[in-house]
């Protein structure tokens, strides 16, 4: 998933069942954030190149997950593990 500076924050699809892990493939830096308010300035900073590995807990039932690229556009590799 390709996500620019431009799109605001994206909501990627996930499984409410599974781990989701991320990898921020670049350029740009990705913010992550359970809210789709202020995800640059309130939310997770995610380097390029690094891998996260997030519990169930945080996308089951209401959860929410929203990316927000910073600089440059992020390629994104999102997976749902179990």
């Amino acid at each position: 998933m390709i996500i620019a500076p431009a799109n605001g924050p994206v909501k990627p699809a996930l499984s409410r069942t599974a781990r989701p892990i991320v990898q921020n493939l670049g350029p740009g830096t990705l913010y992550l954030n359970n809210s789709s308010q202020n995800v640059v300035a309130s939310g997770i900073k995610m380097e390029p190149m690094a891998v996260y590995e997030f519990p169930t807990s945080l996308v089951e039932g209401a959860g929410e997950l929203w990316f927000e690229a910073d600089g440059d556009v992020c390629d994104v590799r999102v997976l749902n593990v179990g």
